[in-house]
């Protein structure tokens, strides 16, 4: 929160922030941000990915296919990024 007089921010609250000066460590539930990071990278590659089938059908649907081809593509990247993501988030959870 900011300090009302000055619109900086309260000491608590660069106290709180990482190393960086950006963002804390950890979230207010103790979680590492690595991971809710690395979470949220899998979640949206992941919806894109689902997504992208609409977005084929309806470019081959126009008859548009480099569109389409464009479409595959982007899914492909989606799903090679949810696989490196997921090696990656495997490799830092607890066993």
């Amino acid at each position: 929160m900011n300090d009302p007089k000055t619109g900086t921010a309260t000491r608590q609250d660069q106290q709180s922030m990482g190393q960086q000066g950006k963002y804390p460590s950890s979230s207010p539930t103790g979680a590492d941000n690595r991971i809710y990071d690395m979470v949220s990278v899998d979640y949206h590659a992941t919806k894109e990915g689902w997504h992208c089938i609409q977005y084929i059908q309806d470019a081959q649907q126009m008859g548009d296919q480099e569109l389409a081809q464009f479409f595959q593509q982007v899914q492909q990247e989606d799903q090679q990024r949810t696989m490196r993501v997921q090696q990656l988030l495997a490799s830092r959870l607890p066993h």
